[in-house]
């Protein structure tokens, strides 16, 4: 999985594909982190899935949950005021860590608010434009998809985002 999220057809894909299109040069200096690693994110699931489909769904669902866990995370973190050892109290409660394992990635949450909830939000509007799509286009759907979401502008705003997307897919 972290083969095809880095290299291709991931990030290297991504890139080499973003720079053969004619961005504007705004786009070039802008940094859009649910953009980029959203679709490398998909990628890696899709990869896995030419293995197994099991495996896919396994890895689709550990992915949301671990994303859902942690959104509520820095929920409670940032909005709730939790300590450090408030948090770990939560998260025992879905997952097995060692304090010490879970105090490196909790500290990163505490220093960056939000900055892994955008995977989850990402994730979610994959999941929206593929189900479009699938209805749409049948045989051409994953190039159509994939065209769809590496040359969609990346925006912040998600109902912009959302509404640039349903125009693409047709």
């Amino acid at each position: 999985r972290v083969v095809g999220h880095e290299s291709y057809p991931g990030h290297l894909y991504q890139m080499v594909y973003f720079k053969n299109t004619n961005a504007h040069d705004v786009r070039k200096v802008m940094h859009y982190l649910g953009y980029i690693e959203g679709w490398a994110t998909y990628i890696e699931n899709e990869v896995v899935g030419f293995i197994d489909e099991d495996a896919k769904k396994a890895f689709e669902f550990n992915d949301i949950s671990g994303a859902l866990i942690t959104c509520l995370l820095d929920i409670g973190i940032h909005y709730h005021g939790w300590s450090l050892d408030e948090a770990y109290e939560f998260i025992q409660k879905y997952a097995v860590y060692e304090k010490e394992d879970f105090d490196g990635g909790e500290r990163s949450i505490m220093n960056t608010p939000t900055w892994l909830d955008i995977y989850l939000i990402q994730n979610c509007k994959s999941d929206f434009v593929l189900d479009r799509m699938k209805s749409v286009y049948s045989e051409e759907f994953y190039k159509k998809f994939q065209t769809v979401d590496l040359t969609s502008p990346p925006s912040g705003d998600f109902k912009q985002n959302r509404k640039i997307t349903i125009k693409r897919s047709g």
